[in-house]
Order: C-alpha cells, then sequence, then structure tokens
C-alpha cells in the first residue's frame, strides 16, 4: 500500500505545476487584452479575477500543507462556480444568433454547452464526490468524469481552431496570439483534470484507516481494483 501511495507524487506534482503554469499564462493574456481592448472590459475584468482565482488555487496544490488544500479548495470551487455562471450571462446571445445554417453559429452554441457541461461536471464531482475520495469514492468514477471533462474541453479547442483558421472569427488582437491562448485555456482545464485522476498521496495515518476499513469490508483473498491508489 505504501509504495503504491508514493508512486504517483511526482507525476501528480509535475501536471499540477504545468496546470498552474498554464492558467498563468491564460491570465497573463487576459490581462493584456484588458489594456489592448476598450470593449467588455468589465466582464473581461471578471474574468480576470476568476481566472486568477484558478490560477492561485492551482499554486496551492503544490504547497503538501493542510492549510494550502482548504485555500485550494476555496479558490478552485469559487472559480468554478463563478466562471459557470458568467459564461451563463452570455446565452441569450448565444442562442438568439444561432442558425442552423450557419456553421459559426452553430460552432459557437457548441463551444459554450460543451465548455458549461464541463464546468458543471467538474463542480459537482469536486462538491459531491472529491470530499469523500480517500475512503468511500472508488478510481472509477473519477477517470470516467474526468475523461468527459477533457472530451468536452478538447472538443472546445478542435471547434475554437476551426472558427479562427477556417472562418476568421473569434481573434483577439493578433491571429497567432489568440490561438496560442486556446491552447494554454484547454491545457489548464486538461490538466485540472488529469490531476484529479491520478491517485492521491496519503499520509500515513489516513493510509492505516484505509487499511483498516479495507479489512472490515473485503473478506480474505478479495482484491478491490477499482480502490483510489
Amino acid at each position: 500500500m505504501k509504495e503504491i501511495n508514493y508512486e504517483y507524487r511526482m507525476p501528480k506534482l509535475i501536471v499540477n505545476l504545468l496546470t498552474t503554469l498554464m492558467f498563468a499564462a491564460f491570465t497573463a493574456y487576459q490581462v493584456y487584452l484588458y489594456f489592448e481592448i476598450e470593449e467588455q472590459r468589465l466582464g473581461r475584468l471578471f474574468g480576470i479575477g476568476i481566472f486568477v482565482c484558478l490560477f492561485l488555487a492551482s499554486a496551492f496544490s503544490l504547497i503538501r500543507f493542510d492549510w494550502a488544500r482548504v485555500i485550494f479548495r476555496v479558490l478552485l470551487i469559487a472559480g468554478l462556480i463563478a466562471y459557470f455562471l458568467l459564461k451563463l450571462l452570455s446565452i441569450n446571445t448565444i442562442f438568439s444568433k444561432l442558425d442552423f445554417s450557419n456553421i459559426p453559429t452553430v460552432l459557437n452554441c457548441a463551444i459554450f454547452i460543451f465548455a458549461e457541461l464541463a464546468l458543471l461536471i467538474l463542480v459537482v464531482y469536486y462538491l459531491a464526490l472529491r470530499p469523500n475520495i480517500y475512503l468511500r469514492v472508488k478510481r472509477k468514477p473519477t477517470v470516467i468524469l474526468m475523461s468527459v471533462v477533457i472530451a468536452l474541453f478538447v472538443s472546445c479547442l478542435v471547434m475554437e481552431c476551426i472558427l479562427i483558421l477556417g472562418f476568421g472569427m473569434n481573434i483577439e488582437l493578433k491571429l497567432r496570439y489568440t490561438l496560442i491562448s486556446r491552447f494554454f485555456y484547454c491545457f489548464a482545464f486538461v490538466g485540472l483534470a488529469v490531476g484529479f485522476m491520478i491517485p492521491v498521496s496519503l499520509p500515513g495515518n489516513m493510509i492505516k484507516e484505509i487499511e483498516d476499513k479495507k479489512m472490515q469490508e473485503f473478506a480474505p483473498g478479495e482484491v478491490d481494483d477499482d480502490f483510489i491508489f
């Protein structure tokens, strides 16, 4: 048990670090756009605040102390819920322009739906399942849900690239910067999902608690292949 517990510590650290860098890069780009584009500054400012929360949450995930984990959870949930609600404000605009004979409007609508669904899954997963991840939740549901999240964000990236490169739409200042920022955005959330998929590292006292619980739940010789580790 202990060997398995520490086996994933380095991969998880690397994924969390890359996720932090992706959120930092995307947030920096949004700050750059705030000063360069005069339109929709209020909405962009709210967006910057949300991504600062997500960046800080990712940064605190690199610190292995209980107080850092608490800050991580608060910032992450606050950021995800706020971002979901902020995007929800544009629902009327998105659907009022929807024309099934116009491919860009269909793609914009699909991007909106996919992103909102992915954010909703992240929020529900973290609030409903993640608190019980150590003792009651098996690994398989986590892998399934996070795989769906990854597929949704990658699909958004593909559709964004089609809009940008194929139709010349949604370009902010320069095509190259816009395209790179979309990759930062996608990889940040993909990294977040992958980080959840990697088994957690637990302190020794929690390992003993899990071992005791497993002894009570399973008869000798039984193996739970889907256990979190």
